[in-house]
């Protein structure tokens, strides 16, 4: 029984070094794949990351949009800050912005939603500073109800951002 759960925390700790390596790894990437001048950048968490933004947003006539997704799972605001200026260098045509559920959640930060909202403007400031023609669409937390996301932190959250 020892060995069996000594081979199972090995395992646990073998896995979070794999997954903090490949957050590292993808956001090595953002900064040397440049995104072309004129993309739309979604810049986020593990809900933009998981999804294949550029085949679902499409042109009138079927041609996909030059949609480049910079979001990388468990990630905070602080962290896609770090890395905010490789995607401005090229002044993308569109920024949207889905943070603040692991901010508000993680052991790291815990932010409460006024702390969260001076992350996220210093986010839009740097945005607007190096590319003052992209324009940027700030998105709400996406609810839920768990031990560290508790409805009504999110939802007072999402007021601060409103605001």
């Amino acid at each position: 029984m020892k060995k069996l759960l000594l081979t199972l925390l090995a395992l646990l700790c073998v896995q979070s070094v794999c997954l903090a390596s490949f957050r590292e790894h993808r956001y090595d990437s953002f900064k040397v794949l440049e995104p072309e001048e004129g993309s739309i950048i979604f810049i986020g968490n593990s809900i933009t990351d998981m999804h294949c933004w550029n085949e679902v947003f499409r042109t009138s006539d079927g041609t996909p949009l030059p949609i480049v997704n910079r979001g990388n799972f468990s990630t905070c605001t602080d962290e896609q800050s770090d890395v905010l200026e490789s995607y401005l260098r090229h002044k993308p045509k569109k920024v949207f912005i889905l943070l603040g559920t692991n901010d508000i959640a993680s052991d790291r930060l815990n932010l409460t939603g006024e702390q969260l909202i001076v992350y996220l403007n210093s986010v839009v400031k740097r945005i607007l500073m190096r590319s003052p023609e992209t324009k940027i669409y700030l998105n709400s937390i996406f609810p839920t109800n768990s031990a560290a996301r508790p409805a009504s932190k999110i939802l007072h959250t999402n007021e601060c951002i409103k605001a």
